[in-house]
């Protein structure tokens, strides 16, 4: 955020001049950081906000689902700041994930190459994404770059070998981040189920609601679940990684 005040600034005197006095600018990508960091970057730009506000300035925070509440409990000055209630932006349809690959293909081909991931592996990776374009894009991204690695003469993935690069891509995920093993019953659940309730504590294997409260929200740090609010419940879904590693598929080389 810094480095732009320069710039903006002789774009807002130039922008005056033309007789904008309203502007939108999206901060984007905050979802990709952890509530933690979230929190401190929020705080270090708290007064940027402010000042440029007062210039006309709307800023649209592009975050998590629950960004707002996190915000509250670790930065309430920032929070303070923020005005309107969340709008939650719907997933893309496959159909517009198949044309946004398109243009990636268009753009980026060599000779007319075509797209070497099946369809199949696009719509496999849509349903246990729950829609999320970008995870869908870097999944598929590592998994071509993992196969040139093995195979630098090949143009096409085989959906056999496309699951076995994921699937085994997930599980090294999970290995490195050294996930508690009763931490890892509540992902199998999540995966088998669908979704875990913050309250369902007992049938997870623990004594009580905060401390199990805790094991989720630090699962969500780990980009291995996503909390959403529906009404006053919430709930955590198993996000890319852990429906992937808990899949009944075949890794063995084909």
């Amino acid at each position: 955020m810094p480095s732009i005040l320069g710039a903006a600034e002789k774009w807002f005197d130039a922008a005056s001049k033309l007789g904008w006095s309203k502007f939108i600018i999206p901060v984007n990508n905050l979802d990709m950081l952890d509530d933690d960091s979230a929190a401190s970057f929020m705080n270090a730009v708290r007064d940027y906000l402010i000042t440029f506000s007062r210039k006309g300035v709307w800023w649209v925070l592009v975050a998590k689902e629950a960004f707002t509440p996190s915000l509250e409990a670790r930065a309430h000055r920032v929070s303070e700041v923020l005005s309107g209630p969340p709008v939650r932006l719907s997933p893309l349809s496959l159909q517009d994930v198949n044309k946004a690959i398109d243009v990636r293909v268009k753009k980026y081909a060599v000779n007319d190459a075509k797209s070497p991931v099946p369809d199949e592996i696009v719509a496999w990776l849509y349903k246990l994404s729950d829609g999320e374009a970008r995870t869908i894009f870097k999944k598929l991204t590592d998994m071509i770059f993992e196969l040139h690695a093995l195979v630098p003469s090949a143009r096409t993935v085989s959906e056999a070998a496309a699951k076995q690069i994921l699937v085994g891509e997930a599980r090294r995920k999970v290995q490195s981040l050294e996930v508690k093993p009763n931490w890892l019953k509540i992902l199998r659940l999540a995966a088998e189920e669908g979704q875990v309730p913050q309250g369902a504590y007992r049938n997870h294997g623990f004594n009580n609601q905060p401390t199990f409260r805790n094991a989720l929200e630090k699962l969500c740090a780990m980009d291995l679940l996503r909390r959403k609010e529906a009404g006053r419940e919430v709930l955590y879904f198993p996000a890319a990684d852990t429906n992937l590693v808990f899949q009944e598929v075949n890794t063995n080389p084909a």
